[in-house]
């Protein structure tokens, strides 16, 4: 199993936050994670480097997961931000 390091951009402005809560699913972290675990099949766990508050915009906050894929890093990166809402980008 790999592990993989991301770094992400967003703006927070529609999102409870980087942690994922049970009571909303509009977090980045949950974000992240529901498009990972559909690209893969796995339930795959993402953990930040640091966590933002409500409404909060991020420029190179720092990330990682583990995965077993086949897919090339740049593949990974295009599907994310296919999938990704326009205002949560993996650069």
């Amino acid at each position: 199993m790999a592990n993989y390091r991301m770094t992400i951009q967003y703006d927070g402005t529609r999102y409870s936050g980087w942690q994922s809560q049970h009571a909303t699913d509009a977090t980045i972290q949950g974000k992240l994670e529901t498009v990972l675990t559909r690209m893969t099949g796995q339930q795959v766990d993402v953990i930040g480097s640091g966590r933002t508050d409500a409404g909060v915009h991020a420029l190179g906050q720092t990330a990682n997961f583990h995965l077993n894929t086949e897919l090339a890093n740049e593949e990974l990166k295009d599907y994310l931000n296919r999938y990704l809402p326009a205002d949560i980008e993996v650069t």
